[in-house]
């Protein structure tokens, strides 16, 4: 007798077109790496009591079927920024819109010139102003290959570019050949003045109101040593207020670039469904119409991952071989060496949590087979909890925040570890409404355990991989 292994398996799923109709995801990019991945039946039967002339019933009546998929991912980029993660279209049915930054240069006159110059014989590098975080990927050499940089002169017909972190970018030589490619976010921008905590940007950026706020953005010239921020509130005269606290206060020399990223925030409209199939060893269960939730967990140290519940529709089980999908290569970075911000100030936790919470129905409908629609969302709140170490109310009253009901900026981004360019996580809470509090002991150390709300409508929280 063959025996069912649970560890021969894989999890696939492919948005729908279609609510509710079984649209079969490809068994070689499908794939989403899941651990510990479960299914659990709802069946909605009758029970019956009809008198029979005996102690016992004639049993209960098939109903429709409600089924559940829960399992963790691990949260990680593809290793290339501006290119979504494989479960990006996961978040996309927990209710999490999908918004991909990016602009691409590519020809074949792209060559590096000196040890800091990369020129274009085609003339098309006038868009990569000053403070432009940049990737640069197609040239062959190992030294030029895959780099971050930030540009800090901008001609159209060559660009100087240094490390993000200020240090000389040490370029080989290459000359132009096959095609390569230089990719950015938003095009750098020199501050018109600033703060120790915002500064006012200009064209090209927009003047729209939040359109950047949880994005990641790349400070340069002042500080002088190029700073990553994550923008916490941007108003529509372009004031971008920022998740750092910068001394000496930003300024007119002080430049503003957003590198390619893949953004997510909650939406309340248009939120897709999916279908997804479960392989074990030989045997295949199919779902269709599916949507969920899921909860974010950051651990310092460890690797960060989402825990996820999705509910959906019955569509089949039957037996099939198991796929092989092809998974990136990339391996989850750890929050370490990183960064965790209350209201800008560092502040060491073990674990920073947040979840989509959304309520789900499964409407009733007689016209379909299992006598209920897919499942819809009713309702949301995104929200959360995390466990910082205790402090003096002279380093930070987490109490008299909670007591008054004040708002929180939260910022933690995954740099550590495994963390290179396209792998790199950032998770922001604009405002951040503490519901809890409770002292706590780890080890000998006294703890502030906060639960709360991340207030916005379709803007709570914001994730980025960049």
């Amino acid at each position: 007798m063959p025996f069912i292994r649970s560890r021969n398996a894989a999890m696939l799923m492919k948005l729908e077109s279609v609510e509710g109709v079984f649209d079969a995801p490809d068994g070689a990019t499908g794939g989403i790496l899941v651990e510990s991945p479960q299914i659990a039946f709802n069946p909605q039967n009758t029970e019956t009591n009809e008198v029979t002339g005996s102690l016992d019933g004639r049993g209960p009546l098939v109903g429709g079927m409600q089924c559940q998929i829960t399992g963790k991912i691990y949260l990680k980029g593809p290793g290339e920024p501006g290119v979504a993660p494989e479960w990006g279209k996961l978040l996309k049915i927990c209710s999490w819109a999908e918004t991909v930054t990016l602009t691409d240069i590519t020809a074949t006159t792209i060559s590096v010139t000196d040890v800091d110059e990369i020129s274009d014989s085609g003339s098309g590098l006038a868009a990569l102003t000053v403070g432009t975080p940049i990737f640069v990927k197609g040239f062959t050499e190992a030294a030029n290959v895959n780099r971050e940089l930030v540009v800090t002169a901008s001609a159209a017909g060559a660009i100087t570019v240094s490390n993000v972190d200020g240090t000389p970018a040490a370029l080989v030589v290459e000359a132009a050949g096959d095609s390569v490619t230089i990719r950015r976010g938003i095009a750098g921008a020199a501050a018109t003045g600033g703060t120790t905590i915002s500064a006012t940007a200009q064209a090209p950026w927009a003047a729209t109101a939040q359109l950047y706020r949880g994005k990641p953005v790349l400070l340069s010239g002042n500080p002088a040593t190029p700073k990553l921020s994550f923008i916490a509130d941007y108003t529509a005269a372009r004031v971008a207020t920022f998740t750092d606290l910068f001394s000496p206060a930003l300024d007119n020399v002080t430049d503003l670039g957003i590198p390619a990223h893949v953004f997510y925030q909650p939406i309340s409209t248009g939120i897709p469904s999916a279908s997804f199939e479960y392989y074990m060893d030989g045997v295949v269960y199919r779902f269709a119409g599916a949507r969920g939730n899921i909860d974010f967990t950051l651990e310092s140290g460890g690797a960060c991952s989402g825990n996820f519940t999705i509910s959906a529709m019955f569509e089949s089980q039957g037996d099939a071989a198991v796929p092989t999908p092809t998974y990136d290569g990339t391996r989850p970075p750890t929050w370490r060496n990183s960064a965790f911000l209350i209201n800008r100030q560092a502040a060491a936790l073990s674990t920073f949590s947040l979840g989509s919470n959304g309520q789900l129905t499964f409407p009733d409908d007689p016209n379909q087979q299992e006598g209920f629609s897919p499942p819809q969302f009713t309702g949301r709140r995104v929200g959360g909890s995390m466990d910082p170490f205790a402090t003096l109310k002279a380093t930070r009253d987490l109490f008299a925040k909670f007591r008054a009901g004040l708002n929180s900026i939260l910022h933690g981004r995954v740099q550590g570890g495994a963390a290179a360019p396209g792998n790199r996580i950032g998770v922001t809470v604009p405002l951040a409404f503490y519901e809890t509090f409770a002292p706590g002991d780890k080890e000998g150390l006294s703890t502030e355990a906060v639960g709360f709300f991340a207030q916005g409508q379709d803007s709570g929280a914001q994730i980025v991989v960049w």
